[in-house]
């Protein structure tokens, strides 16, 4: 199954295993296995098809013919600390079937990791009983149904990783108890509904990744008590309304991602307060109004990547915005933008994208030339104009420059484009030479 995230291709570091118990790295020493877990670990390796399990040599097979005790003899994937399982890591092991009810006979388990795998089904509510449980990683297998309410209890959990599966229903308002939970990934599921407001309880999290679902509704505006939230993954929903404006408080994102939703409204200025973002993708909404005032170079030191296209943005393209001394990827592709291309986009020596194909080319900004909508040809006001700065075919890095569409004139020299500019389109403006 496809493990990419959209066109921005990043996998988050806050989804790494903590392990937080120090005796549990070694085999048990003390004493059997208490036998209602070892009961478990065998309805386990049943209903998962435990005979075509993939090995890879860490420890010894799982058998439970001969005697062997899980601890005493260190099963693969399992740590035991006295008589009782804390971690069961059976990750890339073909695991095929459901996980069965008595998972939550491991009332001492810190962690459990089945990434990977081909698991179906409904994840069992005796989950909540793992209270102790600090890493669950259930991503990119098949299963299915709702996440349980009682994932609530767990309020130990630091990571919630249940990426590439098919949850459906909506994300519970429960999770908002677990108050350790640094990272909550569901996406790439099926799940609907709007995001629980409860996620504003979560002062620890770090990374919200629900993108890729069927969401509706708003972006809960309290969202900034999630103060030390770094990555803000929303994109591929059906969200409606507008990006709080009080995103600015959350200082230490770096990561925001809202692309392809239904969002409107004007694009909050606060957000060239965020000293730490890398990534702003808003692309695919209907958002409106001026850009003149969401970057600021002295500010935006790390900001790398800009995706604007496909809103009704308006005004000018703000000439500090090439000032970011980061900057590489930068689309705003059918806006309701004008004026010319700042000279300014001669210092972003790191560019290797630009992509501003018909800045002013949204629908919001045509004029039909036939009011009965019979010819779909348009004319636009106050045109993009000017020339085409002779920097971009020289810079050093730049690889796509897209400009097409737009009313630009001049004459162009091939001779002096770049080797390194591979993807070039300039057509539909008013250019001349070869």
């Amino acid at each position: 199954m496809s493990h990419e995230l959209g066109h921005i291709k990043m996998r988050c570091h806050w989804f790494h295993h903590v392990t937080i118990f120090v005796v549990g790295m070694l085999p048990c020493l003390f004493a059997a296995l208490a036998p209602a877990q070892y009961e478990a670990l065998q309805d386990l390796y049943i209903s998962t098809g435990g005979s075509n399990w993939r090995w890879f040599g860490n420890g010894a097979q799982w058998d439970f013919s001969s005697g062997s005790d899980p601890c005493e003899d260190s099963w693969e994937g399992i740590v035991c600390v006295g008589k009782n399982v804390v971690s069961i890591t059976l990750n890339f092991c073909h695991l095929v079937g459901s996980i069965p009810p008595s998972i939550g006979n491991f009332s001492f388990l810190d962690q459990l990791s089945f990434e990977y795998n081909h698991l179906t089904g409904s994840l069992p509510s005796t989950v909540g009983k793992l209270r102790l449980m600090t890493g669950l990683y259930l991503n990119d297998n098949f299963l299915s149904g709702q996440i349980p309410p009682t994932i609530g209890n767990l309020a130990n959990l630091i990571q919630l990783n249940f990426d590439f599966n098919r949850f459906s229903g909506s994300i519970p308002t429960e999770v908002g108890n677990m108050a350790n939970l640094v990272g909550l990934g569901v996406n790439n599921n099926h799940l609907t509904g709007t995001i629980p407001t409860t996620i504003g309880q979560l002062s620890n999290i770090a990374g919200i990744r629900v993108h890729n679902n069927k969401l509706i509704g708003t972006i809960p505006d309290n969202l900034q008590n999630c103060s030390a939230v770094i990555d803000f993954g929303m994109f591929t929903n059906f969200l409606t309304g507008t990006i709080p404006t009080n995103i600015n408080h959350l200082s230490k994102m770096s990561f925001i991602q809202l692309n392809n939703n239904m969002l409107s409204g004007v694009i909050p200025s606060g957000i060239s307060q965020l000293s730490a973002l890398t990534v702003f993708a808003v692309n695919d909404n209907a958002l409106t109004g001026p850009i003149s005032q969401l970057f600021n170079a002295r500010s935006q030191t790390q900001l790398n990547t800009i995706q604007l296209s496909n809103n009704q943005l308006t005004g000018t393209l703000q000439s500090d915005l090439f000032h970011l001394p980061a900057l590489v990827n930068v689309a705003a592709v059918s806006n309701c933008l004008h004026g010319s291309i700042p000279a300014s986009v001669c210092a972003a020596q790191q560019l290797v994208t630009l992509a501003l194909d018909g800045l002013r080319a949204a629908t919001s900004c045509q004029i039909p030339l036939l009011s009965l909508g019979i010819s779909k040809s348009y004319i636009v006001n106050s045109p993009v104009t000017g020339t085409i700065p002779a920097c971009l075919f020289q810079m050093p890095r730049l690889k796509t420059l897209h400009l097409s569409g737009n009313g630009f004139v001049g004459r162009l020299d091939a001779s002096n484009i770049s080797d390194s500019l591979i993807d070039l389109s300039l057509s539909h403006n008013s250019l001349t030479g070869s």
